[in-house]
């Protein structure tokens, strides 16, 4: 794997992108280097820092009030 799959994966497992096997991969690759480790938290923090500077964003009104009536409208759901 080079430097530029490796950031890639690295990015990927930030934000929860890698599915079980990969993310199970990537960890044990972590477990051997402090490198990654390293690259994963700055990736991390960085998602977080984008996610607190995003302003929400709210549904168009029609789209709002279809979702809340579909969901007065169904029947609940027993698990």
């Amino acid at each position: 794997m080079n430097d530029e799959d490796l950031q890639a994966r690295a990015a990927a497992y930030a934000i929860g992108a890698l599915d079980p096997a990969e993310a199970r991969a990537f960890e044990a690759l972590m477990a051997e280097r402090a490198d990654l480790r390293t690259l994963v938290r700055e990736r991390q923090e960085g998602s977080a820092l984008l996610a607190a500077g995003t302003p929400p964003a709210a549904p168009r009104a029609e789209l709002r009030d279809r979702g809340l009536a579909a969901a007065r409208t169904e029947a609940p759901r027993h698990l």
